[in-house]
């Protein structure tokens, strides 16, 4: 964790923020296991929650996975970015039997990017 930041811990959920970044993995239980023949359906859903977080903050949405982690034939992982006035948001979804994680990092757009990329490369799945 980069020095300095403040470190919160909720059930399901670890975050730590410094001013306008920020880092958080959440996990939250599915009602049932994902399965690959629901990537479809599950991709379209992912999509919809992303857009909608989008309009929230007023920013413009972009879907991509060149950071999504190593997919295995059981797990989704889908990747979007929001920007929004100077700051850019990560989310990662991953899903995976009956867990889905979300990984969220806000920075800077133009701004050091190494709390994003220590994120991502810290996170595995079992």
């Amino acid at each position: 964790m980069p020095v300095g930041w403040e470190v919160k811990r909720a059930p399901g959920q670890i975050s730590a923020d410094k001013g306008d970044e920020l880092v958080s993995v959440r996990a939250v239980a599915l009602t049932k296991p994902y399965r690959p023949e629901l990537a479809a359906g599950a991709a379209k859903e992912l999509d919809r929650v992303a857009a909608e977080v989008a309009r929230g903050l007023h920013g413009e949405l972009s879907t991509t996975c060149s950071r999504c982690p190593k997919a295995r034939r059981d797990v989704l992982a889908r990747g979007y970015d929001i920007r929004y006035g100077d700051l850019l948001q990560e989310i990662t979804f991953v899903l995976v039997d009956k867990r889905e994680y979300q990984l969220t990092c806000r920075r800077k757009q133009r701004g050091d990017a190494s709390a994003c990329a220590q994120l991502r490369s810290s996170f595995r799945l079992a």
